[in-house]
């Protein structure tokens, strides 16, 4: 059995047609834990076939015996969307004026179709692979289940190891400090309402977070995202409701179009970084029952968001103008209401929740870099490994120190990682990776699209970023908490 399975037939299979010899094509590792169940389980129809599908067709199942269902998968990846950024939209609207309303649309719809790219190249690559390991065998013969494909795996059959290593760079700093924001919001929030210092604040949250070191995979946090999501439409409308109920005393001062190119990048990171989860996709794919229905999964939920992100920023911005301030719950005419502070109160909760579900992945890949699953006393190797995470976004909570910088914290984060994860690298792989023209290659309307997609990323980044060390420069790193 050794040496049948070792052994390279004579008469090989052919590979798919249009499938390049000269590209890294992975080959599986042996399977290790992964934030999900892993991938091409029992069914052989899953996993055995190795033509492409048709031009048009629906993509090849990744064979998942994942846990989540789809409405799950959905819930999990609202979760991710949602949270600070709703806080923030209605600012980057000030940055930009009534010309950020259509662009808030307008970066949806790039980010809903950047994910749809990245599903697609998730279900291509494992397809080559499998493909690739049916060539080496002699016979069909039961093999070992394929690993899922991870954002990594995308970058290596791209680029080669420079790629999975910049994607996951990328990646796992995009989490980890998208973590750390949720963190120090909590913490702030803990701070005015119960009147600790701030270390002391973010010690308690960090008391909080630290369970979820605990849970092994995305599937577990489902209920946490079902709840996670109901919290933030109240919010949503409740903050909507305030809004038009104190309105200030004077006509608000507003602009069609702020005349300031930083100010306009502001805005894009703020409205990109309310759409960043792409890095945790992967994963919400593998964790998936049903993983051929991620496409409808991920238009649904980007339908959501824009529901409840567009009226959000509307009403705020025709109310307060250029008063409004990020999080929107520190608008001076809404600050010091009774229902703000239950607001506030509740907006920890979201910020706790969401916690786990983004910094499970880095978490998850450092264990398996480690081989956390094959030592001894594999659970308590998990438990020391991610406490460590917790401590890392505790003390930058602790350091960042005031809530002035909460704003350019989040454009700054947005513009130098989000933007790569959510528009720039699924545009540049689909390209590389699909070709264009052919079969199932890029065609032109949709070549337009990714070079639009790809200039308007990288030039509201630059931006976005000047702006952002700018405003943390002018605020100074000491200031006292207020």
């Amino acid at each position: 059995e050794v040496a049948r399975a070792g052994a390279v037939c004579s008469s090989p299979r052919r590979l798919p047609a249009g499938t390049p010899m000269t590209e890294p094509i992975i080959i599986a590792p042996p399977p290790v834990a992964t934030p999900a169940s892993v991938a091409c389980a029992a069914s052989s129809t899953d996993c055995g076939a190795a033509d492409e599908p048709a031009a048009g067709s629906a993509p090849a199942s990744t064979g998942s015996a994942g846990t989540s269902s789809t409405l799950g998968a959905g819930f999990n990846v609202l979760c991710t969307v949602l949270g600070t950024g709703l806080l923030q939209l209605p600012y980057g609207v000030r940055q930009s004026g009534w010309l950020g309303v259509p662009l808030l649309a307008l970066m949806g719809l790039m980010a809903c179709y950047t994910a749809s790219v990245l599903g697609d190249l998730l279900f291509l690559v494992q397809e080559r692979r499998t493909a690739r390991e049916e060539a080496l065998l002699s016979a069909p013969a039961p093999a070992a289940p394929l690993a899922p494909v991870t954002y990594g795996d995308i970058g290596m059959a791209t680029f080669g190891r420079a790629g999975r290593l910049f994607v996951n760079v990328q990646m796992h700093v995009t989490l980890l400090m998208v973590a750390t924001i949720y963190h120090l919001l909590a913490a702030l929030n803990v701070h005015w309402l119960c009147g600790l210092d701030l270390p002391s604040a973010a010690l308690a949250v960090a008391g909080v977070v630290w369970l979820h070191v605990f849970l092994k995979s995305l599937g577990d946090l489902a209920v946490l995202s079902y709840l996670n999501l109901g919290i933030n439409v109240t919010l949503c409308g409740a903050v909507i409701a305030q809004t038009l109920r104190h309105p200030p005393a004077t006509s608000p001062q507003r602009d069609i179009v702020v005349p300031d190119a930083l100010s306009v990048g502001g805005a894009f990171a703020s409205f990109g970084f309310a759409y960043g989860c792409h890095p945790v996709l992967p994963d919400v794919l593998s964790s998936m029952r049903r993983p051929r229905e991620f496409g409808r999964m991920i238009k649904a939920s980007f339908v959501v968001a824009l529901a409840l992100y567009v009226p959000l920023v509307i009403v705020a911005y025709a109310t307060y103008g250029r008063g409004v301030q990020s999080p929107m719950y520190e608008t001076p005419e809404i600050s010091e209401l009774p229902m703000m502070r239950v607001i506030k109160a509740a907006t920890i909760l979201p910020m706790i929740f969401t916690y786990p579900l983004v910094l499970t992945p880095p978490e998850a890949a450092l264990e398996r870099v480690l081989g956390v699953d094959e030592r001894p006393c594999p659970r308590l190797c998990r438990v020391g490994l991610r406490s460590l995470f917790v401590v890392f976004t505790t003390g930058v909570a602790i350091l960042v120190r005031t809530r002035e910088h909460f704003g350019p914290l989040v454009d700054l984060v947005s513009s130098c990682t989000s933007t790569f994860t959510a528009f720039l690298m699924p545009c540049v792989f689909g390209l590389r990776l699909r070709g264009i023209g052919g079969e199932r290659g890029v065609g032109r309307l949709e070549l337009c699209v990714n070079i639009f997609v790809i200039v308007a990323a990288s030039t509201g980044a630059i931006f976005g970023t000047i702006q952002a060390v700018e405003a943390l420069s002018a605020l100074g790193g000491g200031a006292a908490t207020r």
